[in-house]
């Protein structure tokens, strides 16, 4: 399952990267996400060669090592895409960019006084 996920994410990661259009939160989403599959990767095919070659005793040596590195890893990944969230805004072209964004967007908005003779007391 692990080489499915890492080629799928590989595959789409490669045209992304190279790509000069590709905001940097989209960089480091695919980077991470690569990254994380490949330790994932090397960490099952250790361990199913641990569970062929030692005895069934010491079989099952790395299955909390790698439940535990999925944790961390994801883990890895979230504080990085909140520090890049957080770079993007606190950037001065993100705040212009916003800025001029929400400009075009809102129009200002005007009420109208109620009149003694639309019925109102």
């Amino acid at each position: 399952m692990a080489v499915l996920m890492l080629a799928l994410m590989t595959a789409q990661a490669l045209p992304a990267l190279r790509s000069e259009y590709t905001l940097p939160l989209t960089r480091l989403i695919y980077r991470d996400g690569v990254i994380y599959y490949v330790y994932i990767f090397l960490l099952s095919l250790i361990n199913a060669i641990m569970i062929v070659a030692l005895p069934s005793d010491l079989a099952s040596i790395l299955v909390i090592i790698e439940g535990t590195m999925h944790w961390v890893l994801a883990c890895r990944v979230v504080l990085h895409i909140r520090e890049q969230a957080y770079i993007q805004q606190a950037s001065p072209l993100f705040a212009l960019s916003t800025q001029q964004s929400n400009e075009a967007q809102l129009s200002p908005l005007e009420f109208d006084s109620p009149h003694e003779d639309a019925g109102y007391p």
